[in-house]
């Protein structure tokens, strides 16, 4: 990125726009697979809970079946607790993972802003050092 943004300038072309530019992209590279993280998080407990459903309607047909055996039941209940607790260890791995790549993410973009910031501060540094040399002479 800082290389992007030096061979911007002797290009002539706007430093800061430059630098902008490929922060942004990089930004954006850095966050590109976070969507399909944050995604498992929301999407996993739905389907624990549709797993939920399925189970208490499959132990309600089994009541209707076989009337008067309530231990008919439990099969359908555990089937419904197990889809349950699946999706909610999904989602709260999912959601640690999430978090973690965020946060070093978040860590990435602060880097490329300090990075970006040197480059401006050196180059304005040897634009004015050049132009006082000029001056003397």
């Amino acid at each position: 990125m800082a290389l992007a943004g030096l061979l911007a300038h002797q290009r002539g072309s706007q430093l800061e726009n430059a630098l902008e530019s490929a922060a942004q992209l990089t930004a954006a590279r850095l966050r590109e697979h976070l969507d399909e993280l944050s995604m498992v998080v929301t999407l996993a407990p739905l389907l624990g809970l549709l797993g939920t459903v399925i189970g208490m309607i499959n132990s309600f047909s089994v009541f209707n079946v076989q009337a008067g055996q309530p231990m008919a039941i439990t099969g359908g209940v555990g089937e419904a607790l197990v889809a349950t607790a699946t999706g909610l260890s999904v989602a709260t791995l999912a959601l640690i993972i999430h978090s973690v790549f965020s946060r070093q993410v978040n860590r990435l973009v602060t880097d490329i802003e300090q990075t970006a910031s040197f480059v401006v501060s050196y180059v304005l540094i040897k634009k004015t050092s050049r132009r006082d040399a000029h001056e003397i002479a």
